[in-house]
């Protein structure tokens, strides 16, 4: 369909531009406001045997790029070269649009692919938390009846210190790894997030582009 349209346009602006190198031939004396009108070339009259026209783009080489055997032809074949150039422009912009389009779906499975693994790590890392949770709570359990037995008889206590001191640095040894399980859990929450927002940028990007083409067209 883009191709359908780049066809339509370049035909209808070569018509356009025929008609007023046609038009300007009839009506003005000579072709000079024709030439005048084309600022993106020189036009040069060669003079010998035959009088010529030669045809140079003011920007890139500088060299002759078309001659005509009068100002008439030498205006059409400008004007010619002008709708070739236009038509090679319109070209590399569909080409690198087709790339960006490709490039944007690629970043966006690739995200999706992202988001999804992140998101299942979040998960076992929350169900990770929460076994962790229970197995303190019940640490925290054990280390509090082991107290209150301890207290209530001196020769149990001296038995037991062992077991209590043992079960102090597990317990500490997994509130550690808690509040290092919820530090990463809030880290990944947070890339998280940047994805879903780089995501967001992207598909506006992606739209401001779509829209930007439809105008050129």
């Amino acid at each position: 369909m883009p191709g359908k349209f780049l066809l339509v346009f370049t035909f209808i602006v070569s018509v356009l531009l025929a008609g007023v190198s046609i038009v300007a031939f009839f009506a003005v004396p000579g072709m000079r406001p024709a030439m005048a009108e084309l600022k993106d070339y020189s036009f040069e009259e060669q003079i010998g045997e035959n009088i010529t026209w030669s045809v140079s783009r003011r920007l890139g080489d500088g060299g002759t790029v078309v001659s005509g055997a009068t100002e008439f032809e030498a205006v059409i074949r400008a004007r010619e070269d002008r709708v070739r150039s236009l038509r090679d422009q319109a070209s590399e912009l569909q080409t690198r649009h087709a790339e960006v389009l490709r490039q944007l779906e690629l970043f966006e499975a690739q995200q999706q692919q992202d988001l999804e693994a992140l998101a299942r790590s979040i998960e076992e890392k929350q169900a990770l938390v929460a076994s962790y949770e229970n197995e303190v709570r019940k640490i925290s359990l054990d280390f509090q009846n082991l107290s209150v037995q301890a207290r209530d008889t001196r020769d149990r206590a001296a038995s037991r210190r062992e077991d209590v001191e043992r079960l102090r640095a597990e317990l500490e040894e997994l509130r550690t790894d808690m509040y290092r399980l919820r530090e990463l859990q809030r880290v990944l929450t947070d890339r998280l997030l940047r994805i879903r927002l780089d995501q967001q940028r992207l598909q506006t990007r992606k739209e401001q582009i779509m829209q930007q083409v439809t105008g050129e067209q």
